[in-house]
């Protein structure tokens, strides 16, 4: 029977699968099957350590823990139109970082559209700080404790921004602790990719999606737990002004760690850890300090929460000139509804792009994809 090619498949098990398939005798087939079947049982201990904790936060055990998972879509493309022409043109990129409450089995999708934003690690960290917004001041929801699983992407989830923010609300003392589980690459099945392949479902049976807002709407009825979220320029904040509070170091060990910790017991950095054991066990604890200097740890010598964030993009992000005219072209396609909405948005990269040839824009951001 005919089966579809597997996508983002693990690198470590399509190199063993190879080896296996290529092996002249029996012992080396076996000593590489061997290997397999260690490498998969590591990768399986986050995945349970995942089941137990949706289940726990299910039940309710502990009111004081917040468990979550976060994880960006595959791009959406905008307009998406069944007609060969739309084939070759270039399009509007949509994003959208879900954040999946596990203790209230609720997904929440934050969304913006590549004029407003990029997909780095400041935007995913924006996004979180966003979710614990809305929980804490708008549903007056009270946790202090953050368990968030994710993916392994350096690019979005590892990396010091994240840390950062997550260091920043714990001096703020609006958490005391936030942990990040680091499942392993090839082996990371989410509750948010199944909420993703419910939303593609959806997208596939239209024959045509002309705005955002259409989006939107096809995304708040693939479930009727979805929680959409447009996200503007003035949610985006740029973490640059912590970097600038800590100390910059090479961390040996990062790209490997399987839990980062930000703790109110270690208010001047982070800890590393390489295993999936969620008590705090002196001797696989790394810690990392950022605080500057060699001085011992005060509130006055090292407070993140008293930094101020500026917004990253005060104005739109900038689109080639190459990319404007095939939008133009595709718009004309549109209803009138979404023509006048694709033409705002073009008419505005003119006028900012005329601002950046007379050297007016206060803003030098890289033009966008």
């Amino acid at each position: 029977m005919f089966k579809p090619p597997r996508t983002d498949v693990c690198n470590t098990c399509a190199k063993y699968e190879t080896m296996i398939n290529s092996a002249t005798d029996d012992q080396a087939k076996a000593n590489v099957e061997a290997s397999r079947v260690e490498h998969l049982a590591i990768a399986q201990v986050p995945r349970d350590l995942l089941r137990q904790n949706k289940q726990m936060a299910e039940n309710g055990q502990n009111p004081n823990l917040k468990v979550v998972c976060m994880d960006l879509q595959q791009t959406l493309s905008c307009p998406s139109l069944a007609t060969g022409i739309a084939y070759y043109k270039r399009k509007l990129w949509l994003y959208n970082f879900c954040v999946y409450d596990l203790n209230e089995k609720q997904e929440t999708m934050f969304m913006w559209n590549a004029t407003v934003a990029g997909r780095g690690s400041d935007e995913m960290a924006s996004c979180l700080l966003k979710w614990l917004k809305i929980k804490v001041y708008q549903q007056k929801q009270d946790f202090l404790f953050l368990r968030i699983f994710c993916d392994n992407c350096a690019g979005q989830n590892k990396n010091i921004n994240m840390l950062l923010e997550a260091l920043h609300q714990v001096h703020m003392k609006r958490l005391f602790r936030v942990e990040f589980m680091l499942l392993k690459g090839g082996h990371s099945y989410l509750p948010c990719d199944r909420a993703f392949r419910s939303i593609e479902k959806r997208v596939r049976k239209r024959e045509s999606i002309a705005t955002p807002q259409d989006y939107h709407e096809i995304i708040r009825s693939a479930v009727k737990k979805f929680l959409v979220v447009p996200m503007i320029r003035d949610d985006f904040f740029d973490v640059k002004a912590l970097q600038n509070e800590v100390s910059r170091r090479s961390t040996p060990g990062f790209s490997k760690a399987c839990q980062l910790v930000v703790s109110h017991t270690y208010p001047e950095g982070y800890i590393i850890k390489n295993d999936y054991n969620l008590e705090d066990v002196a001797a696989d604890m790394i810690k990392i300090r950022l605080m500057k200097g060699r001085s011992g740890y005060t509130v006055q010598r090292f407070n993140l929460g008293s930094v101020q964030l500026a917004c990253k993009y005060p104005d739109s992000r900038l689109f080639t000139a190459e990319k404007c005219q095939d939008l133009r072209v595709l718009a004309g396609l549109l209803g009138d509804q979404a023509k006048a909405w694709f033409t705002a948005l073009l008419d505005e990269q003119d006028r900012l792009r005329q601002r950046r040839l007379s050297d007016v824009a206060p803003d030098q951001q890289e033009e966008a994809e």
